[in-house]
């Protein structure tokens, strides 16, 4: 590494060797830089974004318990509220109108009872 990537890599929180890095910034041309990209990190990086190493907390970050919990009460919802559903539509199934004609089958060789087989 040349000794603007090891400085580089120094400011962006990246992996470096420290010896890379002494050998960079005992150089005066080294430590101007140093100091030339700090002071051009912070005038191009808002002051409200958190940093690379910085992320923003999730909601119940941390909390597995919960986490789960609140995965299982969705889930029980869910299947509540399928049963329901599957209870009205069988209860409000369609009836089959009674018939109007009954058809007596005669093979010759078996009798048929009066209404089909069942």
């Amino acid at each position: 590494m040349n000794n603007h990537e090891v400085i580089s890599a120094l400011l962006d929180n990246e992996d470096f060797d420290p010896h890379e890095l002494s050998v960079a910034l005992a150089d005066q041309y080294g430590r101007e830089l140093l100091v030339d990209l700090a002071v051009l990190r912070r005038l191009v990086q808002p002051v409200d974004v958190p940093g690379p190493t910085q992320r923003p907390r999730m909601l119940y970050e941390g909390h597995r318990f919960v986490q789960f919990g609140v995965a299982a009460a969705i889930v029980l919802l869910s299947a509540l509220a399928g049963s329901v559903l599957l209870d009205r539509v069988e209860d409000s199934s369609v009836v089959p109108p009674p018939p109007t004609a009954v058809i007596a089958a005669e093979t010759g060789w078996q009798t048929v009872p009066e209404g089909g087989f069942r």
